[in-house]
């Protein structure tokens, strides 16, 4: 099974929607150019698209990028507004 390291300690949550036609290289490109942040780092970088009900997660294991999708069937992730309130 295909699971993040248990040395990822850090995630970064892309708080404004993505583009959900990005696959891997566009995310990674993204996590550089807009997030300022290497995307071969130990770490979790998140992303949901605009109605928020799609998640995608991006991550360096030891040879190659790994992409996860999840779709709520229940309608909304967290929003944003209750994330930025705490």
């Amino acid at each position: 099974m295909m699971r993040p390291s248990p040395d990822i300690s850090v995630v970064h949550l892309c708080l404004e929607p993505v583009d959900f036609r990005k696959g891997i290289n566009g995310l990674a490109a993204l996590v550089e150019a807009e997030l300022e942040l290497n995307p071969f780092d130990e770490a979790l970088f998140v992303f949901r698209n605009r109605s928020l009900d799609k998640v995608k997660i991006l991550y360096w294991e030891r040879n190659g990028f790994c992409l996860w999708q999840s779709m709520s069937s229940e309608g909304w992730y967290v929003r944003r507004e209750s994330v930025l309130q705490g």
